[in-house]
């Protein structure tokens, strides 16, 4: 006991073993008291969260997640990455929160989709096939060309197809509770297999060109009718710097391994034979892409974990191929996309033929590489300048034109303007505006941050606002005229095609012809070859108003006057035959499924915007300006 006792002592004395000690209980009471510390409390989450559903934060991590493959779904569909502007930037943010809601639905039904099910409908669907089989090297190439250079990794497109399974079986939930009424069936089968014989007239502003007059009085009575049409928006006048990229070219040095890296991120903009890729292309609309402005910047998905194609066995991909719906309801556009010819395919991806060599492309790249740096260079001293204008603690600070002399600028200046006026000599002028606006014309806050265009880097300095306002009558007289006179002549139109339409269906009462009209107004007939719905009118600009009208229209009426880019029709239906009614029973159940695809895909949309209602969605992510700095 004694020797006991003395090892004991000895041990309380050893200092290590008090350090050790006093290290525990430290650690102890650092974790209890501290937690609060480490974990955000409710208010806390909510300023760093994305937005609120359903009473829960959405992280920017989940929201960010859901706009990528918003972002996914749309480049399948059109054929390609595209480039994002403001209105498909909001379009895209509306997807990502309907896509959250319906995930959060899919969670809470227990609908997600398996590793089975995702390799199946990776498995089964054509894009990825050669003669009927599943072709690895396709697959590999789809991934290699397409999904990286949007910096979406193998992984992130399996895990995109899992949610899309489990977004699928929500819809196909809604589509079994539609019906499809016999009705509405015959009218259907009607509308695509009766044919058509019609005669119409356009009538033209030519043709009331001699009924428009605008007087004096007139236009003074229209101004003071729509006066808030001619209010006149809110300007601003502005100074600004710009600081020239080309100076800073000289001085930027770029690196091997940075031009090989750009090389293998943007390898579809060396591509030789680009025929494959076009063919997807195609689908784009060419309005969105001259729309698109600014490039989305789509982070990378990345995972530690084993592709899930790679993991799941054969056989249980084909089990699950069975559960899959259908696999081509996912989009088709990446067929298109391929991506490579047959011949292309059993080449690995990294050694394509119809990708330029590295060498041939070094010198465009290193070009690219080097202005890109130079910008960002340039931009850094013009923020140097914007920081030399805020005002130090005791509020001094230089004005714009003295700060401009001592770097050597010249202050230039833009007559006033309004939102969406042209700026002349401005590289950037979406930015440019949205900066110009933004502006408050207070010590701190009435210059901008750098604004980038493309050779130069602008700063700039609110100098005034002017407030909307209504002008005088004077000011405007002749907006006010060709407005009252566009007003004027869209009434006469309409007068006139009125009269038209109803002394066409006087004419057919008393047994005359449309022609007999017609000639009455000093009108054109035309008699289109027969058609139906499916085939339309061909080479006829009116073909497609023309026949979503008689669709609605019985043989021997007249329509009423149907509005185009350029007339107003009136069209009489002269002969309508029906279709084979045997064929009805063969395309009934096209016809119901058809029919049901076309509602689901409108109330399925209805209802994400019902899931956000009901769940008191608050976004409080804003997107910021990509110009600025």
């Amino acid at each position: 006991m004694p020797m006991l006792i003395g090892k004991f002592h000895k041990l309380i004395q050893s200092k290590l073993l008090w350090g050790l000690f006093l290290g525990i209980v430290v650690i102890a009471f650092v974790g209890l008291y501290m937690v609060d510390y480490l974990v955000p409390s409710a208010d806390e989450r909510s300023v760093i969260s994305a937005g609120t559903l359903d009473g829960e934060d959405v992280s920017h991590q989940e929201f960010r997640h859901a706009y990528v493959n918003s972002y996914l779904s749309l480049a399948l569909a059109v054929g390609r990455a595209f480039n994002v502007n403001d209105k498909i930037e909001a379009q895209l943010r509306e997807a990502a929160w309907k896509r959250v809601a319906a995930l959060k639905k899919v969670a809470q039904m227990n609908l997600s989709a398996s590793d089975t099910e995702v390799v199946a409908a990776i498995k089964n669907h054509p894009g990825f096939s050669d003669q009927g089989q599943f072709n690895k090297a396709i697959y590999g190439a789809f991934v290699a060309r397409v999904l990286k250079p949007m910096g979406i990794s193998e992984r992130g497109f399996e895990e995109y197809i899992r949610e899309e399974i489990g977004i699928n079986k929500l819809r196909q939930m809604l589509q079994q509770s539609l019906l499809v009424s016999p009705y509405e069936m015959k009218r259907t089968f009607n509308s695509i297999s009766d044919s058509f014989q019609i005669e119409y007239v356009a009538i033209t502003e030519e043709d009331v060109v001699d009924k428009v007059e605008v007087t004096e009085e007139d236009a003074r009575t229209y101004f003071e009718d729509n006066r808030d049409d001619f209010m006149l928006p809110e300007k601003v006048r502005v100074e600004y710097v710009r600081f020239p990229v080309a100076s800073h070219m000289s001085d930027i040095e770029v690196m091997e391994d940075d031009m090989l890296a750009y090389y293998e991120q943007n390898i579809l903009d060396f591509a030789i034979d680009t025929n494959a890729v076009d063919e997807g292309t195609d689908a784009v609309s060419e309005d969105s892409a001259e729309e698109a402005a600014e490039v989305v910047d789509v982070p990378q998905e990345t995972s530690s974990d084993e592709s899930v194609v790679e993991t799941a066995g054969e056989e249980e991909a084909a089990d699950a191929a069975e559960s899959v719906n259908d696999t081509n309801d996912m989009p088709e556009a990446f067929v298109d996309m391929a991506f490579m010819s047959d011949n292309e395919a059993s080449a690995e991806t990294e050694d394509d033929e119809t990708t330029k060599p590295f060498d041939e492309v070094r010198d465009e790249i290193e070009s690219i590489l080097r202005r890109k740096a130079a910008l960002y260079r340039t931009a850094d001293y013009a923020t140097d300048f914007v920081v030399k204008l805020a005002p130090d603690r005791d509020g001094n600070a230089p004005d714009f034109e003295t700060a401009a002399t001592d770097f050597g600028l010249e202050v230039m200046s833009l007559p006033p303007f309004a939102s969406g006026d042209e700026l002349e000599g401005i590289e950037s002028p979406a930015a440019f505006e949205r900066a110009a606006f933004s502006r408050e014309l207070l010590p701190d806050e009435y210059f901008s941050d750098a604004i980038l265009g493309d050779d130069y880097v602008y700063v700039l300095a609110l100098k005034e606002r002017i407030k909307p306002q209504i002008p005088e009558y004077e000011e405007v007289a002749d907006k006010v005229k060709e407005a009252a006179s566009i007003d004027m002549t869209v009434v006469r139109l309409k007068e006139q095609a009125e009269a038209v339409g109803e002394g066409a269906r006087a004419a057919l009462q008393e047994g005359k012809t449309l022609e007999d009209v017609a000639r009455k107004f000093d009108l054109e007939i035309t008699k289109p070859a027969e058609f139906t719905a499916a085939s339309g009118i061909e080479e006829n600009p009116y073909s497609d108003y023309i026949v979503r009208t008689v669709l609605f229209l019985n043989e021997n009426e007249i329509s009423d006057p149907i509005p185009t880019e350029d007339c107003l029709l009136i069209v009489h239906v002269a002969k309508r035959t029906p279709g084979d009614p045997t064929a009805f029973a063969t395309i009934r159940d096209q016809l119901v499924g058809s029919i049901i695809r076309e509602r689901s895909s409108t109330l399925f949309q209805d209802w994400q915007s019902y899931l956000l209602k009901e769940g008191g969605f608050e976004e409080k992510l804003q997107p910021e300006p990509e110009e600025e700095l």
